[in-house]
């Protein structure tokens, strides 16, 4: 990962954080991106910490992370990939940053230029935050699951009003990815997001629309892949799983 150091150092930092691959991922991108992979400057990173726990550790780790691009790119860029809650492309975080005209949850991305979108992308990849594989001639755009959690819990990265108004925006994009007549799993797949977004949105009833004739009344659960996806979006219909509904839907 880039790191420069002597032996015992290194040997101190991987004993110390053994068992914890998170955290051992995020401390090589922190001193790669902070230090420039001086792993003589880990005194410096254990000053974040306490006696509390790694689980602890990891938190101030991202703590660290996020104060440190603050009103960066690359903090737009994490609650973006947040909201989408899975791999993305780069093509597509600039079409949805191109739509943010109404929701505002996007920061200055979309005033980027192709070259300050990769050079963001790239420190986030270095920082271990994020990694981008080449697929054809597409990036695409994963992050850790435990890093998109935190985030998403995040009040002053993510804050409530940001979460409601990215989840809009998500549905709308999704909703209208799919034509009258869709014929493929990918467009099902679509539906099936676009209805998870239109709850966490807190758009019940027009989720609950687009569900129950778009995708209930319009397909045929193909494969087993479906059948989960099917489930997720039942389950987001109720505040209390299979037995107390989201007051937005009437009884009928």
């Amino acid at each position: 990962m880039g790191i420069k150091g002597n032996n015992a150092v290194l040997g101190e930092a991987a004993k110390k954080y053994a068992g914890h691959p998170l955290s051992l991922m995020l401390l090589g991108g922190y001193l790669q991106t902070v230090y420039q992979g001086d792993i003589q400057q880990l005194g410096m990173v254990n000053l974040l910490f306490d006696e509390e726990g790694w689980s602890d550790h990891a938190r101030k780790l991202m703590e660290a992370y996020l104060s440190w691009f603050n009103g960066k790119p690359e903090s737009d860029i994490l609650s973006m990939i947040c909201l989408i809650d899975r791999s993305t492309t780069l093509d597509k975080l600039k079409l949805l940053t191109s739509l943010d005209n109404d929701f505002g949850i996007s920061g200055e991305l979309n005033k980027l230029s192709h070259s300050q979108w990769c050079y963001a992308i790239k420190r986030l990849c270095d920082a271990k935050l994020m990694a981008v594989q080449l697929i054809g001639e597409k990036q695409v755009i994963e992050c850790h699951p435990l890093v998109k959690e935190f985030i998403a819990r995040r009040p002053k990265e993510l804050s409530h009003r940001k979460w409601i108004e990215g989840n809009k925006l998500l549905f709308r994009y999704y909703q209208n990815s799919v034509s009258e007549d869709p014929e493929n799993i990918e467009e099902l797949d679509n539906l099936f997001r676009a209805v998870l977004h239109g709850t966490q949105a807190a758009m019940h009833r027009e989720a609950f629309h687009l569900y129950f004739f778009r995708i209930k009344n319009g397909f045929t659960m193909p494969s087993k892949g479906s059948h989960y996806a099917d489930e997720n979006c039942i389950r987001s219909f109720f505040e209390n799983p299979w037995s107390v509904p989201v007051r937005d839907l009437s009884e009928e």
